[in-house]
């Protein structure tokens, strides 16, 4: 775990300096490898049991949704998560130790939690791939590049202060 951690926030704290830089292009190279493992670390923390987590990272297991309920089941596929999959992971570890969550049709605030891991997620999951885009592809226009770069900088900040409320290590990381 505590490579993990280390590992996070070496590249986070590495993208952010490329950021304050004004090195677009390589905050994006730097900013994925540090959403990788913020969502290892997310999952390993959210399930708790360490075999269960290795067997997910390694590919022997998933986790899958079932009617209304989520559960740690073989995988298909036998393939690591990586990338996005990675991200797609993170709600459903969540809703896995959170049925409640999940599940609740009454409590507003379990709705309005839920809203928020949902569309995190998904938002998490689109700012990756676009990071991916363009750390990968440098012929991006400048105008697209300071555009996505800002949002991407604002939704960044705006996970970890939804995911510092459950990793509590994330509070020392540095500040764009």
């Amino acid at each position: 775990m505590e490579i993990m951690k280390n590992s996070l926030k070496h590249d986070y704290n590495l993208a952010v300096d490329c950021f304050n830089n004004k090195d677009y292009i390589s905050f994006f190279r730097n900013v994925r490898p540090a959403i990788e493992w913020m969502c290892r670390l997310f999952i390993r923390d959210v399930i708790g049991k360490e075999t269960d987590y290795d067997n997910i990272m390694d590919g022997h297991k998933t986790i899958s949704k079932l009617c209304d309920s989520f559960r740690i089941v073989s995988s298909n596929t036998k393939r690591a998560p990586t990338g996005s999959a990675l991200i797609m992971l993170m709600p459903k570890a969540y809703y896995l130790k959170h049925p409640d969550v999940y599940t609740s049709k009454i409590d507003n605030s379990m709705k309005r939690l839920r809203t928020g891991v949902d569309s995190n997620s998904k938002s998490f999951e689109y700012w990756y791939s676009v990071s991916s885009e363009i750390g990968n592809h440098s012929e991006v226009p400048h105008w697209t590049l300071k555009y996505k770069r800002e949002i991407v900088q604002l939704h960044f900040l705006v996970s970890l202060i939804f995911l510092k409320r459950t990793l509590s290590f994330l509070r020392n990381l540095s500040s764009f």
